[in-house]
């Protein structure tokens, strides 16, 4: 069971598309393709299946090939899948990894934050539209005195932590051999070589901000790498039992 502490740490992606993406020649172009449109909501449902991963389009061996794999979960005919992720590919919009797709404008275009913090911006936004209509006791603060007091300290605990110089060690990039010490360390199955190829390719980033610590970033692919070798194993399975029957 989840404690509460957890489920307020949960956090939610959303996907932040620039106000020129249809404007973008490469969109136009998709878009006067025949069947266009659709080819513009699959590539939208991809950007959306990928955020939660840094961008990345994980094939998990559910099916066949990774263009059945990305129709089955968006729900999308795989013929159309095919096609604009083929025009995705040509466009540089969409770079293959390994058995994985890296779409590198998802990657730029990630948001997220907690629970609790949604929680604190509705409440925020309810508590704000509460008439004021009865006149407050002098000792009292009106609602919307408390929102401004309590966005000014918000303010003043922005600006402290900017000038407040931090013992944060700028970020050195791994090398293969470090990468292989820590994933040996922890016994996981994640490749070194591939680990290290695609942050490269990518300029050592996490979405669209610098990265801070490789070794969180392992840690993320560990639960990624885990899943998919489990979904292997299980069509493996269940291709055998087929067989046997």
């Amino acid at each position: 069971m989840a404690h509460g502490n957890e489920i307020n740490n949960k956090k939610y992606y959303w996907l932040k598309l620039d106000r020129h993406f249809f404007g973008n020649a490469r969109i136009k172009k998709l878009r006067k393709l025949a069947g266009g449109d659709t080819y513009t909501i699959i590539y939208l449902k991809l950007l959306l299946l990928s955020i939660e991963f840094e961008g990345i389009l994980v094939f998990e061996g559910i099916e066949e090939t990774f263009e059945k794999e990305m129709a089955l979960k968006i729900e999308e005919d795989e013929e159309n899948v095919t096609i604009t992720l083929n025009y995705l590919k040509m466009q540089g919009l969409l770079i293959e990894q390994g058995e994985d797709g890296y779409l590198p404008e998802a990657a730029s275009s990630i948001g997220s934050e907690t629970k609790s913090n949604v929680y604190k911006r509705n409440r925020n936004i309810a508590v704000g539209k509460i008439p004021t209509i009865v006149q407050p006791n002098s000792n009292q603060i009106p609602i919307e005195k408390e929102i401004e007091i309590e966005k000014d300290k918000d303010k003043e605990k922005e600006d402290v932590a900017e000038a407040t110089p931090t013992s944060k060690k700028r970020f050195i990039k791994p090398s293969i051999k470090e990468i292989s010490d820590y994933c040996s360390e922890r016994n996981n199955n994640i490749n070194p070589q591939r680990f290290f190829d695609f942050y490269e390719s990518i300029g050592w980033k996490v979405g669209n901000k610098p990265m801070k610590d490789w070794k969180a970033c392992v840690r993320t692919w560990e639960g990624r790498e885990d899943y998919s070798t489990r979904s292997k194993v299980s069509k493996a399975n269940s291709s055998k039992y087929d067989r046997e029957d």
